[in-house]
């Protein structure tokens, strides 16, 4: 039987080659974990679900995924940090997903996001117009409203903002971003039914904004959480 599956749960210290020996030309969902590394020749033509999480060797930096995933078609895309030293994801890298094997993805999901910028964040997310879900916390950098991108396909969206407590220059920057989606959730074209937001809790408590949003949640019977969710995000 050929190898459809392949999933490591590993320390980051932990090395491996994982396709040193193994196929990967059936591989349909792919897990990277630890010090894992990719063989130039790596080849995914039949894989779907790809997921970076904890990976603390520098594969990932050095091999472009629009060349080793070329011919893959990527419906999924997960990227968490996950340890201090894991690989961080990059302008580069994501434009690389998105202008390649992701061009056509339903589900987007970037953890621990400090190295991305949202003009990029945005310009990628204008290609996606058949996104479905989209989860994303984000660190420090709000120069643009990326919620004006997202498409008319998608039904779940996952936001975290953090930054630190003394950028209070931030604060203005996220209001917008705070608008521009509570604008979103009252167009009666909208098809959004699961929210999860984390904003900052000053943000949250001007004006009312958390009780409003729960009115809103309700009369537009909207799945709605308030607060930290990215460590029951599912990688």
């Amino acid at each position: 039987p050929h190898l459809t599956s392949y999933e490591l749960y590993l320390d980051p210290s932990t090395r491996v080659t994982p396709f040193d020996r193994l196929p990967s030309i059936h591989v349909r969902p792919l897990r990277s974990s630890g010090d894992c590394h990719l063989t130039p020749n790596s080849s995914f033509p039949a894989l779907r679900h790809l997921t970076i999480r904890s990976v603390t060797s520098n594969a990932f930096d050095r091999i472009r995924s629009d060349s080793v995933f070329a011919a893959s078609q990527l419906e999924s895309f997960t990227h968490g940090q996950g340890h201090r030293l894991g690989f961080e994801i990059r302008n580069n890298h994501l434009e690389s997903i998105i202008d390649g094997p992701g061009r056509a993805l339903r589900k987007l999901v970037i953890l621990e996001c400090t190295r991305l910028t949202t003009s990029v964040i945005a310009s990628c997310l204008r290609s996606l117009p058949t996104l479905e879900y989209f989860a994303l916390s984000l660190v420090n950098e709000l120069r643009e409203d990326f919620i004006l991108a997202l498409g008319s396909c998608l039904r779940t969206l996952k936001l975290q903002i953090t930054h630190a407590w003394y950028a209070v220059s931030l604060f203005d920057d996220e209001r917008i971003i705070y608008d521009s989606l509570e604008e979103r959730i009252l167009s009666p074209k909208s098809p959004l039914d699961t929210i999860y937001i984390c904003f900052h809790s000053r943000l949250m408590m001007e004006h009312g904004r958390e009780e409003k949003w729960k009115r809103i949640a309700q009369a537009q019977y909207l799945t709605l959480k308030i607060g930290p969710w990215e460590d029951n995000e599912e990688t």
